[in-house]
């Protein structure tokens, strides 16, 4: 088997994105990083993911996004499928950050494209496939935002024709999109579902392997428990695992009254991942008496404090 069909075989399961840790001075707390990520490691997450959302790169400089590769990367030992990504930067500098990735032992980096601007289809083909040129041997992920997103004719010729790109992220159209990408693309390309549990149920028979998921971030064994029963075919049982956790924690989120991404760094904190929950202004953190109504709903869904 290839390195890149490899890469690809291992690239199932759910996804966990990367919280990054601040101490009380939003200083990124490495050694609270590495132990998180170890931990995750040996609970059995089989992917973990450095993205541009949950990593919030928003607030992270170039060099700390290269000092995070490289912490995640030393700590995970390849004992999981770590994908790396880039911020938003021009070819030369990705080109750069892949190589270095590659360095720190990521498995595959996701390659990211601002899909706020209009582009040509040629444009976004072009775009990938120098960056591919410049870096051969490591599996490469595109990635899709917005709606509609990355056209489907441009996922199914890096499909086709560039064999460095194993799949994608669709942060765009979590249903009829992800659909055609999977349908157009073939087996050999992996269109990784953002988001829910609820979006692998209705993806996973149209050939969907992988998924970000809300709570394997702290509960990665139940995340995993959920997938087997779905590779499974056992559909109406893993339903239960969206009824009885997935629903309950996103509903939590507009009573919590604050960001999605502050509201999963508050429950990483009650789970016992990051030591300290403050986030990079201009993102607050919600009153204490808010913080310990989050706590007490968490034990009330039945979610646990991750093992140390």
């Amino acid at each position: 088997m290839d390195l890149f069909k490899q890469a690809h075989s291992r690239l199932c399961g759910p996804v966990v994105p990367l919280k990054i840790p601040y101490d009380a001075e939003e200083r990124i707390d490495f050694d609270n990083l590495s132990a998180y990520v170890d931990r995750l490691c040996r609970e059995g997450a089989p992917v973990l993911l450095l993205t541009y959302g949950s990593a919030e790169y928003a607030f992270l400089s170039d060099d700390e996004i290269f000092h995070v590769t490289r912490a995640v990367g030393e700590a995970a030992q390849g004992r999981t499928f770590f994908i790396a990504a880039n911020n938003f930067w021009p070819i030369a500098k990705t080109v750069e950050y892949v190589e270095h990735a590659r360095r720190c032992g990521a498995d595959a980096v996701k390659v990211h494209l601002h899909w706020k601007f209009k582009y040509s289809e040629q444009g976004v083909f072009d775009f990938y496939k120098r960056i591919a040129n410049a870096t051969e041997d490591v599996p490469l992920l595109a990635y899709s935002d917005f709606q509609p997103g990355m056209p489907v004719s441009v996922a199914k010729r890096l499909a086709e024709e560039v064999p460095q790109f194993i799949g994608m992220k669709n942060d765009s159209d979590q249903m009829a999109g992800q659909y055609n990408y999977m349908r157009k693309t073939g087996p050999d390309f992996e269109a990784m579902s953002a988001g829910t549990m609820r979006s692998m149920l209705f993806c996973h028979p149209y050939g969907t392997r992988s998924y970000l998921c809300p709570i394997a971030p702290f509960q990665p064994r139940l995340a995993l428990d959920f997938y087997e029963l779905v590779e499974a075919g056992r559909y109406n049982e893993a339903k239960r695992y969206v009824t009885d956790y997935e629903e309950p924690l996103m509903d939590l989120v507009p009573r919590f009254g604050c960001h999605w991404q502050v509201f999963i760094r508050v429950i990483l904190h009650i789970a016992g991942c990051l030591d300290c929950p403050r986030p990079r202004l201009p993102f607050s953190l919600p009153p204490d008496d808010r913080i310990e109504w989050l706590r007490r709903e968490f034990e009330r869904i039945g979610f646990e404090p991750m093992k140390r």
